[in-house]
């Protein structure tokens, strides 16, 4: 009778119940994705605010599998929740997506502000939260639902954790490829919500159990029909577009609106005030036209600096009046490297005649490439290049101001070549957190050039060479320089100089600079600068936090593995002394095994993403692919465990053992992943390795994470016998552990340990999993 109640006993119902494991795999991720890329929109986010979306997505994981894992074994119907949780989630996700859109306007923050931190981490959670429960609810309830018998239980729970982890790599790999490009948020919705409901809906009428006067059938019908005719282009793109509207006034509420296109790699947005056109991405504003006289001070400010700049590569803010300033010293080839072809294209219709004849001009040569990549890959020799980029507050950005990027550039100057790079400070003070921000990229500059001229305001200009280079403070030569190029322009002068060089404050920033104790390198593999911008950017949006991470950067490593250690030794120490129950104490041990292991997971696939993009450039394809690659290995794993679990009746297998194994291998790849990421770094006769082999190291990572997930309901299994808790209470510990992974390395551990004193701290953490595993194993003996 019982199983009845709630078990799809027929043999045609099978097949929809694993569909809607590998569905709600596929739809989480999409939704995920989807819900990253809307509050960068808004909040423009760094990888702080990334770190609070991913672990407040984790947590809601964390919390609805731990909630289930306690409620599933005493539903009666357990597969009438199951299918109810699918209505909730296909109407909880259109909810999020315009609470986001309408953030900044619900918390009344104006214009251009930051949001206080713990406000905007509160709202980013509960936005996030609705839908992670019911994800995190779903996983025991679609375990119980799978699983007949509690002999099945584990190789079940395994069947669940393989189709959706396939349906996540099978969604992430076609919303990178197609669906970012194609449809909007409001288009994914219904999509999203048609495939889950309707395979649902004949999962509920293929199943015996069918309450009559149920009212979930009418309900699904009802919705799949809504979703239909919202599908509709005239519908979906009204909604969209009012949406939008709204978020834009949260951000910029004097300037009219032209354009919202969503590209692959960031909400791009057009607007117009008083005739002058402003271009935003993710929010943050990147340029205006027509400016010409900041695009004349800037072009005209960095062109003097070398007597004969024929050769010049441009990476990023080409678009607007910079080209045309530029092109009037005697530049011979310009090439202009802007990642995103849809930027250009987005705005070209708007463009005054000059500027867009001068994308078109024989000696301007575009290439839609990363930076990095473009200085990795080409041959070219310059006499200039200038960094016109954001200031490094993401991990992608900071990428161009490490030693090893300046190490690159310098390989593309000819000998009297200069590299220019900027970035955004104090007008007179250079102390704190600004010294810090500043004086690292001072120090790091320093490592490769032997002349660095730093220009005091706002914006702190870095020109770099060798002494072959001319490099110059001095006013009264540059407006020689500027005044015989015969330069036509209404808005620089020879006069300029004076005030952009001023002798007593280059002097002052100069001597503050090159006193300062402490200074920090920032390189690939402890980016501190970024770090340091972190900080200032946390300041603006509140005290507290900037205070904390301030703390932070004075800690080393023993004071975060200090209170690992402590926890371990009080563990064993109280357990053994109150001699408590052996299954007990294996069952938080096999626990604590898989929270290390998400923790790990998470923790090295952030760094493996540091790594990559470090080496081959910020790729947004590949990118994906690193993401579906850990997923297959998610998966295989899995599946691989899954077979050797089928074959328990003919061989007696020591399961204990080989979690104990598997604990120790994941610990020794850590160990030794600093070696391995410092092969690729150095590379073979000067090029780094394919990135083929680079995604083994992912799909090692990936295998070794989901063998374990079925070994550990196995032998939780063994000792609980409840299948719908074991399943909840061991996704929620993943989770947790991912959610911790997910926070703490790409904003802390990587920038202020470093990867090998990071991945130290993740082998301590194996060590402490494998000691409890130990004195568990000792004790049965």
């Amino acid at each position: 009778m019982e199983q009845k109640s709630f078990v799809a006993t027929s043999r045609g119902s099978i097949l929809p119940l694993m569909l809607s494991f590998f569905l709600l795999g596929g739809f989480s991720i999409i939704v995920q994705v989807t819900l990253i890329r809307e509050f960068l929109s808004v909040l423009f986010g760094n990888e702080l605010s990334v770190g609070v979306i991913m672990a407040g997505w984790l947590l809601g994981i964390t919390l609805g599998a731990w909630l289930g894992g306690r409620l599933v074994d005493k539903t009666t119907n357990p597969l009438m929740v199951y299918l109810y949780l699918h209505l909730l989630l296909v109407v909880v996700f259109p909810c999020q997506v315009y609470l986001i859109r309408t953030i900044r306007s619900i918390l009344k923050v104006p214009p251009g502000e930051y949001i206080p931190f713990l406000l905007m981490g509160g709202a980013m959670v509960g936005i996030i939260l609705p839908f992670t429960l019911l994800i995190g609810l779903l996983f025991p309830y679609a375990c119980k639902v799978f699983t007949r018998h509690r002999e099945e239980g584990a190789v079940k729970i395994g069947w669940v954790y393989l189709l959706e982890s396939m349906g996540s790599l099978i969604g992430g790999a076609l919303f990178t490829f197609y669906l970012v490009t194609h449809l909007t948020p409001f288009q994914l919705i219904p999509a999203g919500g048609i495939a889950l409901l309707s395979n649902a809906l004949v999962l509920y009428l293929l199943s015996r159990a069918r309450p009559l006067r149920n009212p979930f059938p009418y309900l699904a019908s009802l919705l799949i029909i809504l979703w239909v005719v919202s599908l509709a282009p005239q519908i979906s793109e009204r909604i969209n577009s009012f949406t939008i509207e709204k978020r834009w006034q949260s951000l910029s509420r004097e300037v009219e609106l032209v354009k919202s296109v969503d590209s692959r790699y960031e909400n791009i947005t057009l607007g117009i005030k008083e005739g002058q056109y402003s271009l935003f991405g993710n929010g943050q504003y990147i340029s205006s036209f027509p400016d010409e006289y900041n695009y004349a001070n800037l072009a005209h400010f960095i062109l003097t600096q070398h007597p004969h700049p024929r050769r010049v590569l441009l990476i990023g803010g080409g678009i607007g009046g910079l080209l045309k300033e530029i092109m009037k010293h005697p530049v011979e080839h310009l090439s202009y490297v802007q990642l995103d072809p849809q930027l250009i294209t987005s705005v070209l219709e708007y463009l005054p005649a000059e500027d867009k004849a001068m994308l078109n001009d024989f000696r301007v040569k575009v290439y839609y490439v990363d930076g990095r990549q473009f200085i990795k890959t080409t041959s070219q020799k310059y006499d200039l290049i200038i960094l016109n980029l954001p200031d490094p507050s993401t991990a992608m950005l900071n990428r161009f101001y490490t030693l090893e990027f300046f190490r690159e550039a310098k390989s593309r100057l000819n000998p009297e070549g200069i590299l220019v790079t900027r970035i955004t400070s104090a007008e007179s003070y250079l102390g704190g957190e600004v010294g810090s921000y500043l004086g690292s990229l001072y120090r790091t500059l320093h490592q490769v050039f032997r002349h660095v001229l730093v220009t005091p305001g706002q914006e702190n200009f870095f020109f770099c060479g060798d002494p072959a280079a001319s490099i110059t403070a001095d006013t009264d030569l540059l407006a020689r320089r500027y005044l015989s190029r015969n330069i036509q322009t209404d808005y620089f002068s020879q006069y300029n100089f004076e005030y952009l060089l001023s002798p007593e404050r280059v002097e002052f920033i100069e001597s503050t600079l090159s006193q300062a104790k402490g200074l920090l390198v920032n390189t690939d593999q402890q980016p501190v600068t970024y770090f340091f911008n972190l900080i200032i950017w946390a300041r603006l949006s509140g005290e507290g936090l900037a205070r904390l991470l301030t703390r932070l950067n004075e800690l080393n490593i023993w004071w975060m593995i200090s209170p690992l250690l402590l926890f371990a030794l009080l563990r064993m120490v109280y357990h053994f002394a109150h001699k408590g129950k052996l299954e007990s104490y294996r069952r938080r041990n096999v626990i604590f095994a898989i929270a290390s292991t998400g923790f790990i997971a998470m923790a090295v696939e952030i760094l493996l993403l540091f790594v990559f993009q470090n080496i081959y450039g910020y790729i947004y394809q590949q990118v994906g692919l690193i993401v579906a690659v850990f997923m297959f290995g998610l998966a295989l794993g899995s599946w691989g465990m899954n077979s050797l679990l089928l074959k328990e009746t003919r061989w007696e297998i020591p399961w204990r053992g080989v979690l104990f194994g598997l604990e120790a291998v994941i610990g020794l790849f850590c160990l030794s992943l600093p070696w391995v990421v410092g092969l690729f770094m150095r590379g073979h006769g000067g090029s780094p390795p394919s990135q083929y082999s680079f995604m083994l190291l992912l799909l090692a990572v990936g295998a070794l994470t989901g063998c374990e997930f079925p070994l550990a309901a196995r032998l939780h299994l063994k000792d609980s016998r409840l299948v719908g808790y074991t399943a909840g209470i061991l996704d929620s510990a993943d989770h947790l552990g991912a959610c911790a992974g997910a926070l703490l390395t790409g904003v802390i551990f990587v920038p202020l340990l470093g990867v090998k004193v990071t991945c130290l701290l993740l082998v301590a953490t194996k060590v402490v999993s494998l000691a409890f595993l130990g004195t568990g194993y000792r004790r049965a003996r």
